[in-house]
């Protein structure tokens, strides 16, 4: 069997990028811990076909094995998540990068694309308009008017959360913003990201800046997470996040950095304005009967209320911890992120956006792009999934973006 002359530093920097030790490489490979380590030492050269294998386990193209040293792999965008857990250098870190990378890819294409056919919309009156000396209520306040958010925010329906979500995704989508929910790279489910290791990401771009949701997120995460990622957009800061509403982030104090901790102001005031709150909390106030009330009233996460309470002196700390603490009890495992199944179209869709995927099939057909570079836009390999794709986008009207230059 033939030997991969490959470089022994690039197995070790690969294995321990992922976070496998050596024990679990060699039970992948079904061989003693001391062949793996001689792969390491150089005493021994994988074959071609394990060295491919490995490649594939360790999330790295296959010529990196040949390289002199370790390539530059940090993540592409700035990393605003907070607690050192969500950092290690890891499988799902590994899974994120080739994400946002893809997206990346993506967005630049996409660009491209909104520049050749001279569209008359761009980001340049919303994105870095603020910086984070700016109150979060005057970026809370021109992202709720830009968006006209209050058709939406004023409704019972934010009770319901995934309704809630739906139409405040479309607001944004109808503003030019490219939205897309998913939780996993390329096409291979099996690369699932956690919502702990990110639930949120925001990427620049001159016409259609995007915001990527985790799908594996409880729906009413999603909805704090897309303001918060709004808030990223306004102040011009793109990067990871992964916030998580029931956490102590909101009370200011356990925030690691000023970024974040502006743009879980804004979300919350965005989402729970203050006058609002302070108003039914003076018509109601009894904690643990209109909790839930206030819950149904703004479509958002207890957390996020009940830490909105507190920072507004609402609730004393000890109401505060102890409702905190019976929330968490109630909290059920498992998620209530996407369900499995239902239509694919509309699942792909949610994954790549309406706008964006209208728009590579709009270059197929003319012919800008190939059948392969629509499929690897698409992540879809198949020119048959891509023509019906494109039927249920026809019958499913894409949102065309409003989000024209003011006069």
């Amino acid at each position: 069997m033939a030997e991969a002359l490959i470089n022994e530093r690039i197995i070790t920097w690969a294995r321990e990028r992922v976070g496998f030790d050596i024990p679990t490489l060699a039970n992948v490979f079904g061989l003693p811990s001391e062949h793996i380590q001689k792969w390491e030492t150089g005493e021994i050269k994988p074959s071609i076909e394990e060295a491919d294998k490995f490649a594939k386990q360790t999330k790295i193209p296959f010529g990196f094995l040949y390289l002199n040293s370790p390539p530059n792999m940090e993540m592409p965008v700035a990393d605003f998540r907070l607690g050192d857990d969500a950092k290690k250098n890891n499988i799902d870190n590994a899974n994120l990068y080739d994400l946002v990378n893809s997206y990346k890819y993506k967005i630049d294409w996409y660009e491209d694309y909104l520049k050749d056919i001279g569209t008359n919309y761009n980001s340049s009156h919303y994105l870095d308009k603020f910086d984070v000396t700016t109150h979060f209520e005057e970026i809370a306040s021109d992202i709720r008017k830009q968006l006209k958010l209050d058709a939406v925010t004023k409704e019972k329906k934010r009770g319901v959360p995934k309704t809630f979500f739906k139409e405040f995704k479309e607001k944004c989508e109808d503003f030019g913003i490219w939205i897309v929910s998913n939780s996993f790279p390329g096409t291979n489910t099996r690369n699932t990201i956690p919502p702990e290791v990110c639930n949120g990401f925001t990427l620049k771009s001159m016409y259609s800046p995007m915001i990527w949701i985790n799908a594996k997120s409880y729906t009413s995460v999603k909805v704090f997470t897309l303001a918060h990622e709004l808030a990223h957009l306004w102040i011009g800061q793109e990067g990871l996040s992964n916030l998580n509403p029931r956490n102590e982030n909101l009370d200011n104090q356990k925030a690691s950095n000023n970024i974040e901790k502006l743009c879980d102001m804004v979300a919350s005031e965005l989402l729970v304005p203050r006058n609002d709150l302070t108003n039914l909390w003076i018509k109601t106030g009894l904690l643990s009967d209109d909790l839930d009330k206030l819950n149904t009233y703004f479509g958002v996460s207890r957390f996020v209320i009940l830490n909105k309470m507190r920072s507004l002196s609402l609730i004393s700390d000890k109401d505060y911890f102890d409702t905190r603490k019976k929330l968490i009890t109630k909290i059920v495992t498992s998620v209530s992120g996407q369900p499995s199944g239902g239509n694919y179209y509309a699942n792909q869709t949610s994954r790549k956006g309406k706008n964006f995927a209208r728009a590579v099939i709009n270059s197929m057909h003319e012919q800008r792009i190939s059948i392969r570079e629509a499929g690897d836009l698409l992540d879809t390999p198949k020119y048959k999934t891509i023509i019906k794709l494109d039927e249920w986008l026809q019958e499913n009207k894409e949102t065309i973006p409003s989000n024209e230059i003011p006069n």
